[in-house]
C-alpha cells in the first residue's frame, strides 16, 4: 500500500489491522507497509496505546477518540480579523487583497488565504453586493433576516 506524502490520523479500520498483525507477532516494520504508514506512525500507536496486556484495538481508539476531542483547535477566527473582512468587503475589496493587507496588519498567525477570507465572507460578499448594487443581485429584502444576522456575527 503506498504511503501518504501528509498526516493523517489512523482509522478504526487501520487500527483492527494493526492489532491483528501484532497478534500474529508481524513486524512493525511489515505492520507499517500493509497498513501503508511510516514506520514511526506505527511505533508511535503502539506506544501511546499498549497497556500490560499488550496493544489493545478498543484502548486504542477510546484514546484517540478523547485526544482528538480535548486537543485545542486553533481557529483563526478574530474580532479583528472580522474587523478587517468587514471593513474591506465594504470598501469592494477582493479577498485576494484582504488576505495581503492581513499580512501587512496582523501578526503571520492570524493572517488568512484568500480561499479562506472568500469562505468567511461569502455571505457578506452577497450582502454588500445587494446592498451596494440593489437591482444587480436582488434588493435588501431579498437577503433574509437571518442570512443578514448570520453573515455579520461576530466569534464565538
Amino acid at each position: 500500500m503506498k504511503q501518504h506524502k501528509h498526516y493523517r490520523q489512523l482509522t478504526q479500520e487501520q487500527r483492527y489491522q494493526i492489532s491483528g498483525l501484532r497478534k500474529a507477532r508481524v513486524s512493525i516494520r511489515t505492520i507499517a507497509e500493509e497498513v501503508g504508514v511510516s514506520l514511526s506512525t506505527i511505533s508511535r500507536e503502539l506506544k501511546r496505546n499498549s497497556g500490560p496486556a499488550g496493544y489493545d484495538l478498543g484502548i486504542a481508539q477510546n484514546l484517540s477518540d478523547s485526544r482528538r476531542a480535548e486537543a485545542q483547535k486553533n481557529h483563526k477566527r478574530s474580532a479583528e480579523t472580522n474587523r478587517i473582512i468587514s471593513e474591506s468587503l465594504s470598501l469592494g475589496w477582493s479577498p485576494e487583497a484582504i488576505s495581503h493587507r492581513m499580512r501587512i496588519e496582523l501578526p503571520p498567525e492570524l493572517g488568512l488565504c484568500h480561499s479562506t477570507v472568500y469562505m468567511r465572507g461569502s455571505k457578506r460578499i452577497r450582502l454588500v453586493a445587494v446592498l451596494c448594487s440593489g437591482s444587480c443581485i436582488g434588493s435588501a429584502r431579498d437577503v433574509g433576516k437571518e442570512e443578514r444576522e448570520e453573515a455579520w456575527q461576530e466569534p464565538r
